[in-house]
């Protein structure tokens, strides 16, 4: 299975950074998963794996963007809060041609807090919808009818949490010797 991921990657955003991070490493972990091809707007991630693909959007003609989507069995876009006014046309041209194609489109690690109820169409006919909070999950559940599976995970910069161990300072433990009051 190959997965396409989007979002506001390659914007020198940390979060944005972070979930680009977890992502492809948690998917090229997946004996399943075949290719990760990653659209950003620059293309500064390091190769972590063979797996993985990073493509800047802009150099990419619109026939080898189509070719990327329909190789692609899974379309997600990954993480953040989801500002979205009016009618996303290109979230839904998306949506669409996975529709029209067979292919999975949802949303991963997204918070809902930032749309109005013009965009509840983008994400109502949605393969997945994976929500980082109570509220946002609670807003799907509520108005989104029509989308196969609605899930309640986390922030998706902590979906694996080994990689910030590094970051951790051990405080050497010390014996008690005095105490006073």
């Amino acid at each position: 299975m190959n997965i396409l991921l989007m979002g506001y990657y390659g914007q020198r955003i940390i979060g944005d950074d972070l979930f680009v991070k977890q992502l492809t490493n948690y998917f090229a972990r997946k004996s399943n998963v075949g290719k990760i091809f990653v659209f950003c707007k620059e293309n500064y991630y390091p190769k972590t794996s063979e797996k993985v693909l990073y493509f800047t959007e802009s150099s990419l003609s619109k026939i080898r963007k189509l070719g990327l989507i329909l190789r692609s069995d899974y379309i997600f876009w990954g993480g953040g809060t989801l500002n979205i006014d009016g009618r996303p046309q290109n979230l839904l041209r998306m949506r669409a041609l996975s529709q029209l194609t067979g292919k999975g489109f949802g949303f991963i690690g997204v918070g809902l807090e930032g749309i109005n109820s013009d965009s509840y169409e983008l994400f109502d006919k949605s393969y997945l919808l994976y929500l980082r909070d109570p509220y946002s999950y609670e807003l799907a559940r509520n108005n989104f009818k029509h989308i196969r599976s609605i899930c309640l995970g986390g922030d998706l910069a902590f979906l694996e949490l080994s990689f910030y161990e590094k970051y951790i300072v051990q405080k050497k433990r010390s014996e008690l010797r005095n105490i006073s009051f």
